[in-house]
């Protein structure tokens, strides 16, 4: 009896010690907006406003006055939104695609309650609409690529339409994964989700699914909604600076004249400020300005997007706060599953197939972006940032600084990489795009040793 009793002692404490988090929504602000409320944070946050106008000053200065006038100030924001409205059109297919799926699933809640379970018929049944939504998920992912390569839409608005694809798939994963396992156990057609709960859903800046989300009580705040989208355009200018004073302006005559690899190092390493102000705008374009309008126009209460990555001392600790909303997703039809479901009680393999899946959707959306195969994410990700994540300072100031250094010298190293191979194939002699140099890099051939 001493041994069992030992035995399932032990095997209770396992249970508890892997007891998965449940995601829980309720009302907070974003961590932005709290420490803004602060006077000094708040300082901080103007400091960065002036350096924004100082460069734009400068900019548009320089451009009048010794470039080709005020047009050329924005040039690189005209060619990155390029064909703009065919790539709403896109976003508008695989939104319709989205909706029909809804009636899909539906269709097959409605008639499995009136097949005889686990007989032959619902085999095939079943069978039938998982087949069909397989073809569903092939064929959103494919419309970012028709539509970027048939109506050669910008890097900006490819980007746009190949995010939105992926955000729509994920959206509707979780709408299945959450509601099929009840819909098999109570076979009741008032467990399924409503239409327009599940429009709601589509739209509002959450990844998990749940039944009912905290709204807010207040009206929405339409000048908050506009201090918003004016940095949101804001944000798109000072991308435009940053790259074309920065690693454009360096990089522009890559394929035509030598560089050796001395110079890429020290374009990587000169314009590692550059990065760090790109890296920075991205996460508060995506994850705060972008997610708050959504959030304040739907009146989704819960606005906790992302927690302070920035003081951050460990990899593993900064991929759980620099993303929440997708973090969740991963954690919760990723991890977890493969945990409970495909590998029981490895966790090493889930998480692998966490990192796996995340590297492979950012491969995807700057895949169709640039136009060419670059495994950036699947070496900078997959590879050093996985390892990275395993590894932990005494530290936590040396991790911090570890931390923010690395991310900035990655982001350069990233960027400059891109756009290296980018003019290397536009400079260079045109070849026949095939599959071989599609996903073969020529970047090391412009390049003198």
């Amino acid at each position: 009896m001493a041994p069992n009793s030992s035995s399932r002692t032990s095997g209770e404490v396992q249970k508890k010690k892997y007891e998965f988090k449940v995601k829980v929504y309720q009302p907070r602000d974003s961590v932005i907006t709290e420490i803004t409320q602060q006077k000094n944070l708040l300082a901080v946050y103007r400091i960065f406003l002036m350096v924004f106008l100082a460069l734009c000053i400068n900019f548009l200065f320089r451009n009048c006055f010794y470039g080709e006038g005020l047009t050329s100030s924005f040039a690189l924001v005209f060619q990155s939104f390029k064909n703009i409205h065919m790539a709403l059109a896109g976003w508008f297919v695989a939104f319709l695609s989205t909706v029909w799926l809804y009636y899909g699933f539906k269709c097959w809640a409605i008639g499995r309650t009136r097949i005889i379970p686990n007989s032959f018929v619902s085999q095939v049944w079943n069978t039938l609409w998982l087949t069909s939504y397989a073809f569903h998920f092939l064929a959103v992912l494919n419309i970012p690529v028709v539509f970027t390569y048939r109506y050669n839409l910008g890097f900006a608005s490819s980007v746009a339409v190949g995010m939105e694809a992926m955000r729509l798939l994920m959206k509707s994963y979780s709408v299945v994964r959450s509601n099929v396992p009840r819909l098999t156990t109570s076979n009741l057609m008032k467990e399924f989700p409503k239409f327009s709960h599940y429009m709601y859903f589509l739209f509002s800046p959450a990844m998990v699914y749940r039944d009912s989300y905290p709204r807010s009580k207040h009206p929405i705040r339409w000048r908050f909604v506009g201090g918003l989208m004016a940095e949101l355009v804001a944000i798109i200018l000072l991308y435009s600076i940053i790259f074309e004073r920065g690693y454009i302006h360096d990089l522009k005559n890559f394929g035509l004249t030598t560089y050796r690899w001395t110079d890429i190092v020290t374009i990587i390493l000169e314009n590692c400020l550059y990065s760090i102000f790109a890296f920075v705008m991205t996460f508060y374009l995506v994850l705060h300005v972008s997610q708050n309008i959504c959030a304040e126009i739907l009146q989704f209460s819960d606005k906790l997007f992302y927690e302070d990555w920035w003081t951050s001392s460990s990899y593993s600790r900064y991929y759980r706060t620099w993303n929440v909303v997708v973090h969740d997703w991963l954690y919760n039809y990723v991890y977890k599953d493969t945990y409970e479901i495909l590998c029981p009680g490895n966790k090493f393999i889930a998480k692998q197939l966490v990192f796996l899946l995340s590297a492979l959707f950012h491969e995807y959306i700057s895949t169709i972006a640039l136009g060419f195969y670059l495994p950036i994410f699947m070496i900078f990700f997959f590879g050093f940032g996985n390892y990275l994540s395993y590894h932990k300072f005494s530290s936590s100031f040396v991790g911090n600084l570890f931390l923010l250094y690395s991310l900035t010298l990655g982001s350069s190293i990233m960027f400059t990489t891109a756009i290296m191979e980018h003019y290397c194939r536009t400079n260079s002699v045109q070849e026949e795009m095939t599959i071989s140099n599609f996903f073969t890099p020529k970047l090391f051939t412009c390049i003198s040793y």
